[in-house]
């Protein structure tokens, strides 16, 4: 995991300074800066796709989708009965650990 940490480091580093470098090509120099632009792409390809085989983003957009509109539900069941917060806690609680097993 440490690796994995370091090397998605190392990506957002080299973005950082392909950006930086992209913003001092002249306009002049259109196929430069569309290398630049290409670098920065295939790099925000790269770390996204790390980022996904973490766990930090979700593999499936429409997997986000869905759970945003699961936790808006229940946090509307929470307020038509008026839930006391030890329980929303409780219930979020669980929601949490099944979340990390799925």
């Amino acid at each position: 995991m440490r690796l994995a940490e370091e090397r998605r480091q190392g990506i957002i580093d080299v973005l950082a300074e392909a950006k930086a470098f992209a913003a001092l090509i002249p306009e002049t120099q259109p196929a430069a800066r569309v290398g630049a632009y290409r670098l920065l792409l295939d790099g925000l390809e790269r770390l996204t796709s790390l980022e996904q085989k973490l766990g930090y983003l979700p593999t499936d957009m429409a997997e986000l989708g869905h759970k945003r509109k699961f936790a808006e539900e229940i946090a509307a069941i929470f307020v038509e009965h008026d839930l006391p917060p030890e329980v929303r806690k409780a219930v979020l609680e669980v929601l949490d650990a099944a979340e990390g097993v799925s």
